[in-house]
Parts: C-alpha cells; structure tokens; sequence
C-alpha cells in the first residue's frame, strides 16, 4: 500500500491500539455482581451496529428502551450504571491488565512531526481516560487531532456521518484519509462508505467482508508507514 498519499488517520481505539483479550471477563472480575448487565449490554450495542438516530438525545432514547426491554431496569438508571460502573470497571481493568500496543507513541509522534493529523474514533467515550489507562499519557504521545465517540453523533460505526464530520474537522478529502481499524464491519465498512482507505490490524478475532484492503499485523504496520 501507498502510504506516501495519505495526509490524515483516523484510528479505532479497542482492538487496535491495543489487544483487546478477555477484556469482558477482566471487567467482571472488576465488579462481578453486574456480569448479567455487561452481558446485556454487548447484546444492545450489537443490535444497534451500524444503525443512526441522528442525535445524542435520540441514541440513548433507543438504547434506554432496548435497556428497559432485557434487562428489565428503568430505563432511567441506563446513563447512570454507565458513569458509576461500566466504565469504571473498564478503566481499572485496562490500567490492571492492559498496555497499548508497541511503538503507538512512537507512531502517534512520527505522524505529528510529519504535519499528519491523526484522530482516535471510539465508540466508546472516556477516550483520554482510557489512553491514560493503557500507558499513553499526554507525556508520552504527541496531542490527537481530536478523540471522537460515535455516540455522540447519534449512531454507532459504520454510519458515514462521524468518519465525514472527521474529514471535515481535519480539512483533508476523505480519499485523503486513512482508517487504521480492527473490525472490517465497523471501520472497515465505514471507511469505505465515506471514500477513505483502510487498514486492518490483526487480531485473533480477525474476519473480512470485502477483500479490498491490506491486514497488518500492528508492528509490520508501524514498519511499513514509517519507512
């Protein structure tokens, strides 16, 4: 692949920056009396995948009735478990169990010293907390471009809106961009959708829909874009 092209990256943030492994089971050890409300709640952001209800506000309507539906709470308790328990539980387990992958600061300060901007898109908030977690601290890699959670465009990936809202932010056309990601459905689709390359890292859960893209293991990556 052609890197001498690209003039932005966006990065996926779990499964790509770092090894991704057991981490459920390690966030129920964190707090095992809600191991049936985690499991409930893989099975909505499932559901939801690649849906968009356009806001913020209307997101978490959906999700609250879906919430209310399996796991049979107020739908009102939803925003407040996330904020006082699942991620807690996700921050302590990565700051236990987890480092981000090799050379990532390393790669997040070649591409600033190049004046290539690059944004971490999650679809999970708390990103800064979570880089911190895995060992990127502010001392260690150069500042992103921007940290961008789906969610709070309304929708989660693949939907086009946050890859182009991104571009956009960067001031860079989107054939421009390259998306490093894990998951060719999420990223990898959404990459595609809105004009952009793609890369995908690979993992031991690494499947691909379409054939139209490079799948690096993180350091041959690394290797081949710094070269």
């Amino acid at each position: 692949m052609d890197f001498s092209k690209v003039k932005g990256v966006i990065f996926d943030f779990d499964g790509t920056l770092y090894d991704t492994g057991k981490l459920g089971f390690n966030m129920v050890l964190e707090n095992p009396r809600h191991m049936f409300t985690m499991r409930a709640d893989r099975k909505i952001n499932n559901m939801m995948i690649g849906k968009d209800f356009q806001t913020k506000e209307n997101f978490i309507l959906e999700f609250g009735k879906r919430w209310e539906k399996i796991t049979k709470k107020p739908a009102k308790n939803c925003l407040s478990w996330y904020t006082t328990v699942y991620f807690p539980a996700m921050i302590k387990a990565l700051k236990k169990k987890y480092n981000a992958r090799p050379k990532v600061a390393e790669l997040f300060n070649y591409l600033y010293k190049n004046n290539i901007p690059f944004a971490i898109f999650s679809d999970y908030p708390y990103i800064q907390e979570r880089l911190e977690a895995i060992g990127l601290t502010k001392e260690e890699i150069a500042e992103p471009a921007g940290c961008y959670c789906s969610t709070d465009f309304g929708c989660y990936k693949p939907v086009t809106r946050p890859f182009l809202h991104i571009a956009g932010d960067m001031k860079i056309a989107p054939d421009k961009i390259l998306v490093v990601g894990d998951r060719d459905d999420t990223d990898g689709e959404g990459a595609r959708r809105s004009g952009m390359q793609f890369v995908q890292i690979k993992t031991k859960k690494t499947k691909i829909i379409e054939l139209t893209h490079k799948v690096y293991d993180w350091l041959e990556f690394y290797e081949e874009l710094v070269k």
